[in-house]
C-alpha cells in the first residue's frame, strides 16, 4: 500500500496542520489535536472524536450543522481524556455539550474520563454511544456493537438539528431513537497498513477474496470469493438474514 507521509509520529499533526490551512472555517485549539468550527454560535456544541487513520474521520465533520469540534488521537488509538476535557471546556456557553462516543473499550474509557472532570467542573454533559455495526466476533458470533460508519449519520443529523435549535434533552432523546435505527456492515478487499509500517495488521490465506466485514484491526466472519458486486452484496444481505 503506497502512504505519502513524512513521518509516522507527525502525521497527525501535519494533516491537522493541512485542513485548517486549506478550510479558514477550522481552526486548531492550542497545540492540542483538536480541531473546532471557528464560527461558533449559541446552538448546543456537538463534539466527537477518535483515533486517527479512518480520514476525513474526525475532522472532515466539523462544520456548520455537523459537528462543533473534534478530537483526534493517534492512528488507531483514541484522545487522551485531558483533551477531550479541552474540547468540552472550549465549547461549553453555558447550554451543555453533546457527545458522541463510538463503541470501542478504549474510546470509551477516556471519554468518561473527561465527563467526570466535566460534570465536576459544573458542565453538563449529554452523550450517545454509537453501536451501528452489526458483525460478529469469529470466534462466538456474538454482534459485536461497535461504532464504526453509521456515527457519520448521527453527526449530521444531531448537528442539523442543533443547528435548528434543539436543546441538550432534545438531541438526546434524537440520539438514543437514531442510534437503534442504525446498523452497517464493512467490507474490504485488503488488510489495513499503519502508516510508516510495512507489516499488514493480519494475513489471509486467500489473496483474491473478498473479507466480509473488516474494521481496523480484525477480520470478521471469514472470506468469501470475488464475485459480481450484484452477488456479493445478496451473499452479504443472505448471510444476516436480510432476503
Amino acid at each position: 500500500m503506497a502512504q505519502l507521509i513524512n513521518r509516522k509520529s507527525a502525521s497527525v499533526q501535519q494533516s491537522i496542520s493541512a485542513i485548517t490551512t486549506i478550510y479558514p472555517h477550522l481552526s486548531q485549539l492550542k497545540k492540542l489535536p483538536i480541531i473546532y468550527n471557528n464560527q461558533l454560535d449559541t446552538t448546543v456544541p456537538i463534539i466527537s472524536g477518535g483515533g486517527s487513520g479512518h480520514e476525513p474521520a474526525h475532522f472532515g465533520y466539523v462544520g456548520n450543522g455537523m459537528l462543533t469540534a473534534a478530537i483526534c488521537g493517534d492512528i488507531f488509538i483514541p484522545p487522551h481524556a485531558e483533551e477531550i476535557l479541552e474540547a468540552i471546556r472550549f465549547v461549553h456557553k453555558g447550554n451543555g455539550v453533546f457527545i458522541i462516543v463510538k463503541n470501542f473499550e478504549a474510546d470509551i474509557k477516556e471519554f468518561a474520563k473527561a465527563f467526570k472532570a466535566a460534570r465536576k467542573e459544573g458542565i453538563t454533559i449529554k452523550y450517545i454511544v454509537s453501536h451501528d455495526d452489526i458483525s460478529v466476533e469469529t470466534s462466538n458470533f456474538q454482534v459485536r456493537h461497535r461504532g464504526v460508519a453509521g456515527t457519520l449519520l448521527l453527526h449530521k443529523i444531531l448537528g442539523e438539528a442543533a443547528k435548528r435549535g434543539a436543546n441538550l434533552d432534545e438531541l438526546e432523546q434524537m440520539a438514543l431513537s437514531l442510534s437503534t435505527s442504525i446498523a452497517t456492515l464493512g467490507v474490504a478487499t485488503k488488510p489495513a497498513t499503519i502508516p510508516g509500517e510495512d507489516k499488514k495488521l493480519f494475513l489471509w490465506k486467500m489473496m483474491k477474496s473478498l473479507l466480509v466485514l473488516v474494521f481496523m484491526v480484525s477480520p470478521v466472519i471469514g472470506q468469501r470469493n470475488l464475485f459480481l458486486l450484484n452477488t456479493s452484496l445478496m451473499n452479504l444481505l443472505t448471510s444476516f438474514g436480510c432476503v
